[in-house]
Parts: structure tokens; C-alpha cells; sequence
């Protein structure tokens, strides 16, 4: 009983709280009480009516009392009453406004995506134009244009997995991709290049030789660019003397990283105050140059190292030594303006190295530049490896590369199927310097090359001086021979022995085709006047193929008339054996009788990390995993250099938002 009553008080008490206010009072009818039950309405219904009826009216509210609060302190009435009519007025033309219409396009939309905000622009243009607003959004172009830009595949699967289905050819622009467009965007010709004048500033050096204003010129990134590149033509003309000459100076120059470490150093040594006014002077340069190189030379020849990275050289050279004399400045500086005490003398200048590699590791650039850029990049000169796991779109950044290099006039050498060239599906012929020739698959890169570039072609003339020096198979006449004879100390033979069984219609058969090989496109085509007579010589006979398209890089690797792109994708296959099998490859068990990439001719002619050799141009690639299962191909995995490779991220949320957009609108 007891138990009772106070359960009966409780109760009391809890009705007492909860009414006080009257908020659980009210009457909420239930299903019970209507015959036909009720509907209630969504909550999103809710919201809308309540923007559209109740938020204006506790707007004006708010208003009301803070237009009381403020006029509470006005003394005058006459200015109180006023306040109060403009207020009423501007309600009274709030009233009368209409909504907002919106404009008319400036151009004839695209019915199907008319007013998306996924894309930047649906008619193909503006992508040079992008910024970093732009990122996770589309650029759709209009259909012809596909076979256009990529007439003979696409990068990736795209072309099978998407444009199939869907019929519409549209490009995301990706953070690394833009990122990428931006580095190369500051790449000028040697014409454009007016900026800088060398003898002016030598003469300001020579009035002042702290000339402080020359290490502001440095930190400057449109002053670093001008400098950068000129020093690197003129690193490229010093690799020209000595690249049939001088095999280890060679195998210095064509690794990127060092290639690009001796620049940045003698940029950077801009600062140093008797080393600059020969650093500005263009055949003192160059002799500085062959001097560094000399003794890079003689420091890898006394550690016995193959050296890939400047880091693995400078653990152990720590300084260079210039033989710096001032009557190489004759032809620019009077003997007057020559320093007094140093006057026709000649000296000796030590740059030390230690403190440049453990500052930045020769990657320093204006903070301009670098805060736009890439983390330890240093590959604006000669070009990147994207990397990352499968599905990132390393693949798409390829094409938009492509597309952007296209739209700004440069010449753009697309391979999109790496694979292709070592899957083993493609017709074989051997060349007599053994390299094998793929004709078939050659014609078909060279017929996009000529699409792609046609009316660049027409107005690039063709060097006569490196013309025609390259054999059918596209090596050139001065390299050592591509292919050279092995010894297995095991089997105590040579990778060549199998000559040895060959009857004598085989070995006629041989000699038959060797005298064919040894034609030249010259005996051919006499007289190119430019690339596009190349090119269309190519595309009318598949046998010359591969001779055109190593004809054609060699003349836009030594052009001042225009920047050149070169992509191509599955890097990373060409570093296996490929599907082709011989039985010349059978005395290398690792082998099991396939031929290595590097036989292939085509492989051989581009898998080369070689951007910084290009006047005016920059190579880049891509890693692939769509032949492996849960496994991801780094760049140390096939001893990349550092500080040109990129890992591809995932998609932003965002960016996966607008690619879900578009597949829908896409019907995908």
C-alpha cells in the first residue's frame, strides 16, 4: 500500500514538470484518431515551407528590433520618423522585385550537360586556361576530336571501359595533371627569351662586383627560368661534342639527375663573385662546364660506380676546382674594364659542393615556383613518372598532358600502349644490327603522330645536317652496336653461337638481308624540305616506318621552333622479359628464351629517361598494374631517379562526386 502511494506522488510530480511550460501539451493526432489514418509530411517538405513562410517573417523581425534599438538613443524626431520611411519604403520595393532570371549563354550549349556545374567547358577549349579552381571538374570535347587527338587508341582502358559505352569523350582535370601543365607552362624558346642581357649585366658585375641585384635576378622565378634554361642548351651543346667521343662523359649527361644537378649548381653559383662574370659569358660557361665534367669523370672512375643520382657521387667529392682566365672575356669586356688586380690573369676558383647537396639536394627554386609545385620535384626540365596503385588515373593525366601540349602549339608524340610493344602480338622483323622492327604497329604510331601534328609538320624545315644517319631500325650510324655478343662463363659459349649451325641458303638468306638493311631513308628521300614530307613518306610504305619516327625525334630534339611532348604509358612493362620468343635468347635461363625489350626497336628509341636532352621538351610515363594483382610498381623498384617521379593520389571526395555526376549524366 505504502508502495503505492508513493508511486502515485511520483507520477504526479512528473506530469507537474513536464506541463509547466506547456510544451508536451499539445495535441498530436494519431492514426487512431482519423479513419483514414494520417500522412505525415517528410521532413524536407518541412524545411522548404518553413525558408519559404516563416523565415522572412522572423527576418523582418530582426530587423524591426534592431531599428528600434537604434533609434531609441535618436533625441530628434523629425530624423527618427525618417529612418522609419526608408525603412517602410525599402520593404515596399523588396516587394515589387522579380526574381533573378538567369543570363543567356554566350555560346550554343551542349542540350545534354547545358547548365552542369561538373565542367569547365563543353566545346574542348579553355584547357590551357586552368587553374587550380578547376580541379575535379570536366572538359568536354566534341566527338571528332577524339580520333583526332588520339586516333589510333587512347591511354589506359578508357577507350574500351568508357568512350565505348558512353559515347562521349570528356577529360577530369587532376591535381597532378594541372600541376604538371603549370611546370611546363614556363618553358619559353630561345627567341622568346628576351629578358635577360648577358653583356649588360657582365658590365654592371664589372662596377660592382657584389652586384647584390643579380642574387635578387635568382630568386625571381621568371629571371631562374631564363637562366635554367640557357644553361641547360648550352650543357646539351657540351653533350653533343662528346656524345660519340667520350663514353663515360656521356653516360653522365643522359642520367636526368645529374644532368639537371650541374645546372642548378652553376645557377645557383650566380652568386659567387668572380665566378659569375664567366658563368655569364657563354663559351666561359661552357668550358666550366666541360671542367665539371672532367672531374665527375675522374671521381666515378676512381670509386668504380655507375652513378644514377648526383647524392651517390658528392658522398665522396666534395669540391670542384675551375681554371677560371679573364682573357676568355676579351671579346665582351675592354682591357680597360678588367679588374685591376687580376688584369690578363688567370686563377683558380673552388666551389664547394657539401653545402649545396645538404641544403636542398639540388633541387632549390624561387619560392614563387616551388610553392606551386611538387614536393622535392625537380623534373620542370625534363619531365615526371607518374606512379600509385591501380585506378588512380596516371592513365588520364597522360592524355590530359597530351591534350594540353596540343592546345598550345607543341608537338606532342603520343605512345598510349606500352604494353602493345612487348605483349607479343605484333608481327617481328629482325634487323641485321639485331634490333627487332615492329612495321605494323611503327605505321600505326606514326600515322597518329602525323594526325596529331600535321600542320605543326608543315612549317618545322628539316635539319639536312642530322638527317639521314639512322639505319631502318632507327640507330643511329655512330652508336656502338646495339646488340652485342655475351659470354656465359657457365656454358662456356656465346649468346651468338647459333650462328655457327646455320647452313649456307641461311647464311645467304642473311647476307640478302643485310645488304637491304643497310639502306638509309636519304637513298630514299633525298631531299625533305619538312617533317611532314617525313612523315608522309613513313605512312605510305610500313617499312620505313621506324626509320621516320627516329628520323622525326632526332629533329625535334635539336629544334629551337618549338616544345615538344612525348608520353607514353606501361613504363614499367619494358623493364620484363616481353611475350616474343627466340631462339637466339635461349643460352640466359632468366630469359627462358624471350627477347628483352630493350631488342625491340621502338622500345629502345623512347624508354630512355631522357627529357633533359631535348632542346625544348619534356618526356613523361606512366607505371601500370593492370597485369598484377594487389601489387604497386615504385620507382625504386626499377631504379628511377629521385625527384621525378609522382604518386598518383586517389580522388578527392569532391572529384568523386563530380565523376559520379557525370557517369550518371553519361549514362554509363
Amino acid at each position: 500500500m505504502v508502495a503505492a502511494v508513493s508511486a502515485e506522488k511520483a507520477a504526479k510530480a512528473y506530469m507537474t514538470i513536464v506541463t509547466r511550460y506547456g510544451r508536451h501539451t499539445i495535441y498530436r493526432p494519431s492514426n487512431a484518431d482519423t479513419p483514414g489514418g494520417v500522412n505525415r509530411r517528410p521532413v524536407v517538405e518541412a524545411v522548404w515551407h518553413f525558408n519559404h513562410s516563416g523565415l522572412h517573417r522572423i527576418q523582418s523581425h530582426i530587423e524591426k528590433r534592431l531599428l528600434d534599438q537604434y533609434l531609441a538613443g535618436q533625441t530628434n524626431a523629425v530624423y527618427a520618423q525618417e529612418i522609419r520611411d526608408a525603412y517602410a519604403q525599402r520593404m515596399r520595393q523588396l516587394k515589387r522585385l522579380k526574381p533573378p532570371q538567369p543570363s543567356a549563354p554566350p555560346y550554343p550549349r551542349h542540350t545534354k550537360f547545358a547548365e552542369v556545374s561538373i565542367f569547365n567547358s563543353i566545346d574542348g577549349k579553355g584547357l590551357k586556361y586552368h587553374t587550380f579552381h578547376d580541379i575535379g571538374k570536366y572538359t568536354l570535347f566534341p566527338l571528332h576530336e577524339f580520333r583526332t587527338l588520339f586516333p589510333y587508341g587512347f591511354f589506359g582502358d578508357y577507350e574500351k571501359s568508357e568512350f565505348t559505352y558512353t559515347n562521349t569523350f570528356a577529360i577530369m582535370c587532376r591535381e597532378e595533371g594541372l600541376r604538371l601543365a603549370a611546370e611546363y607552362s614556363y618553358r619559353t624558346l630561345p627567341y622568346e627569351r628576351r629578358l635577360i642581357n648577358y653583356k649588360e649585366l657582365m658590365h654592371e658585375c664589372i662596377k660592382d662586383m657584389k652586384f647584390r641585384k643579380l642574387s635578387e635576378y635568382i630568386k625571381r622565378d621568371d629571371y631562374f627560368k631564363c637562366f635554367y634554361y640557357d644553361f641547360c642548351l648550352d650543357l646539351i651543346d657540351v653533350y653533343r661534342e662528346i656524345k660519340f667521343k667520350d663514353p663515360v662523359g656521356r653516360q653522365l649527361l643522359e642520367a636526368a639527375s645529374i644532368f639537371d644537378s650541374i645546372v642548378s649548381i652553376l645557377v645557383r653559383s650566380l652568386r659567387q663573385r668572380p665566378l659569375k662574370l664567366f658563368l655569364l659569358h657563354r663559351e666561359a660557361r661552357k668550358k666550366i662546364m666541360k671542367e665539371f665534367l672532367e672531374q665527375l669523370k675522374t671521381e666515378i672512375t676512381k670509386e668504380k660506380i655507375v652513378p644514377i643520382n648526383m647524392s651517390e657521387i658528392l658522398v665522396t667529392l666534395h669540391k670542384v676546382e675551375f681554371n677560371l682566365d679573364y682573357a676568355d672575356l676579351k671579346d665582351v669586356l675592354k682591357a680597360e674594364e678588367m679588374p685591376k688586380d687580376l688584369k690578363d690573369g688567370k686563377f683558380k676558383y673552388t666551389l664547394l659542393l657539401e653545402q649545396l647537396q645538404k641544403r636542398c639536394d639540388h633541387l632549390w627554386r624561387p619560392k614563387d615556383t616551388s610553392k606551386f609545385s611538387f614536393t622535392s620535384f625537380k623534373g620542370f626540365n625534363t619531365g615526371a613518372l607518374l606512379w600509385g596503385e591501380r585506378g588512380r588515373g596516371k592513365s588520364m593525366i597522360l592524355a590530359y598532358l597530351g591534350v594540353w601540349a596540343h592546345d598550345n602549339n607543341w608537338a606532342s608524340i603520343l605512345v598510349p600502349s606500352g604494353d602493345r610493344l612487348v605483349r607479343g602480338f605484333e608481327p617481328l622483323t629482325q634487323h641485321s644490327c639485331g634490333l627487332y622492327m615492329q612495321p605494323q604497329y611503327a605505321h600505326e604510331i606514326l600515322r597518329g603522330i602525323l594526325q596529331t601534328n600535321k600542320d605543326l609538320f608543315a612549317s618545322l624545315p628539316v635539319n639536312m645536317d642530322l638527317y639521314g644517319k639512322f639505319n631502318l631500325a632507327g640507330w643511329h650510324d655512330n652508336d656502338p652496336p646495339p646488340v652485342i655478343p655475351e659470354y656465359d662463363p657457365v656454358r662456356k659459349t656465346w649468346s651468338d653461337h647459333w650462328k655457327t649451325f646455320f647452313s649456307k641458303p641461311q647464311l645467304a638468306a642473311l647476307e640478302e638481308a643485310k645488304a637491304k638493311h643497310d639502306l638509309r631513308l636519304a637513298h630514299q628521300l633525298q631531299e625533305p624540305k619538312t617533317l611532314l614530307d617525313i612523315a608522309q613518306f613513313g605512312t605510305s610504305d610500313s617499312a620505313y616506318a621506324t626509320v621516320c619516327i627516329a628520323e622525326i625525334l632526332e629533329q625535334l630534339y635539336n629544334t629551337d621552333l618549338c616544345n615538344t611532348l612525348i608520353a607514353f604509358d606501361d613504363f614499367n612493362e619494358w623493364m620484363d622479359s616481353s611475350g616474343y620468343k627466340s631462339y637466339q635468347h635461349h643460352f640466359r635461363k632468366e630469359r627462358k628464351g624471350r627477347i628483352p625489350p630493350y631488342d625491340l626497336a621502338l622500345v629502345r628509341m623512347f624508354m630512355r629517361f631522357d627529357g633533359h636532352l631535348m632542346r625544348n621538351g619534356v618526356k613523361n610515363t606512366a607505371t601500370t598494374e593492370k597485369r598484377y594483382f594487389n601489387q604497386v610498381c615504385r620507382p625504386e623498384d626499377i631504379n628511377f631517379p629521385k625527384g621525378y617521379a609522382i604518386e598518383t593520389s586517389p580522388l578527392a571526395l569532391d572529384d568523386f562526386r563530380n565523376m559520379c555526376r557525370y557517369y550518371n549524366m553519361a549514362r554509363w
